[in-house]
């Protein structure tokens, strides 16, 4: 039995770049059991509220009981947390955006990252993450040339370190890059990426 967990933004829809590699993916991966996160209209919560802020700070840092109202602030981190704990593996699609992730991808990831559930604090006081047991698959498209310049890919430089931060180190990445600089060629990336996408697919879920 394999369950996947595909948190995507993908503002130009599936018939994106960024759609038809996802597609190509799932189409290979096959899993038995998919959510899907479409951050596009399930927002996260950013954390500049007051009330979901303390609230978030409150449970995860001060130890103390959550009030039935501030629980109900977290109720969407809740809802994220317990998705990404019971998948096999996280699929998480977007374009980077000025060398980074959307900021509503940036949010998810902060939604996900709760002391207690998703990593705790190990005997030597440093974080251990919790998530051993999942994989996941980065898609990302980029319209210039990321993958070889360490100094502007964020987008994977991060994305990578969170998950490695609540303990997923499995990670298969998929770029598809320089889709605006080689106009030309772009088709011919875009399906280099969706053939990559196909080859990962039969091996990402794979236990």
């Amino acid at each position: 039995m394999s369950r996947a967990l595909v948190v995507r933004c993908i503002p130009r829809g599936d018939t994106s770049a960024t759609g038809r590699i996802l597609r190509a993916f799932l189409d290979s991966a096959r899993p038995q059991f998919v959510e899907t996160v479409d951050l596009c209209v399930d927002h996260p919560d950013f954390l500049t509220d007051p009330d979901k802020a303390n609230a978030y700070a409150k449970r995860s840092w001060s130890g103390i009981p959550l009030t039935p109202e501030e629980g109900k602030a977290l109720a969407k981190s809740d809802r994220y947390v317990a998705q990404i704990m019971r998948t096999d593996c996280v699929i998480i699609a977007y374009p980077v955006y000025n060398f980074s992730m959307p900021a509503v991808v940036k949010a998810w990831f902060d939604s996900v990252i709760i002391k207690g559930l998703t990593f705790d604090e190990g005997s030597d006081g440093r974080a251990k993450g919790l998530l051993v047991r999942q994989k996941a698959v980065l898609i990302t498209v980029a319209g210039g040339h990321v993958s070889r310049s360490d100094h502007v890919d964020h987008s994977t430089a991060l994305s990578t370190s969170l998950l490695n931060y609540i303990g997923i180190k499995q990670i298969h990445t998929i770029i598809a890059e320089d889709l605006d600089a080689q106009m030309e060629r772009r088709e011919a990336l875009i399906q280099q990426a969706i053939n990559n996408a196909r080859i990962v697919g039969n091996i990402a879920l794979a236990r």
